[in-house]
């Protein structure tokens, strides 16, 4: 055979060898990638037996309670969707008041990122079912002593 001959099959020769490596290489890859999926399929379906024997074991009050926070997370969802931010954050009424004071006095000391601190824990304090209920004593007695 001629010697343009042997050079021409030596270079076809190294670039089927070049591309059966690539595919080799995308076969191992599609491979670790199908491992990947199956062992995130079998995380999932164990979180869900998981899912399903809490809520088994839950009784009546734990099912109501995740009715309760079901019923929380599409109110939020509602409240996004009209353009307002939901509390997403639960302290004590106590802890709400000492951030409100540390944001206030942040605030006046010339920090003027802290105004939108103020107002998320003036309005988390107002909507607090505890201090709703002060302020409806405080109301109550305000009548009785003014009668």
């Amino acid at each position: 055979p001629p010697p343009q001959a042997d050079s021409a099959s030596a270079a076809e020769l190294a670039a089927a060898e070049r591309h059966v490596a690539a595919l080799q290489a995308d076969l191992a890859r599609s491979q670790a990638a199908v491992a990947s999926l199956k062992k995130g399929e079998k995380k999932v379906a164990s979180m869900q037996q998981e899912i399903e024997l809490l809520k088994s074991g839950l009784g009546p009050e734990g099912n109501a309670t995740l009715d309760l926070m079901n019923q929380v997370s599409m109110l939020q969802s509602q409240l996004q969707s009209n353009g307002i931010n939901p509390i997403e954050e639960f302290v004590s009424l106590d802890e709400a008041k000492l951030k409100l004071r540390e944001a206030l006095t942040r605030l006046m000391d010339g920090d003027e990122a802290a105004g939108g601190e103020v107002d998320k824990w003036d309005n988390f304090i107002r909507c607090h079912p505890e201090h709703i209920e002060e302020m409806q004593q405080l109301q109550l007695k305000w009548i009785e002593d003014n009668r």
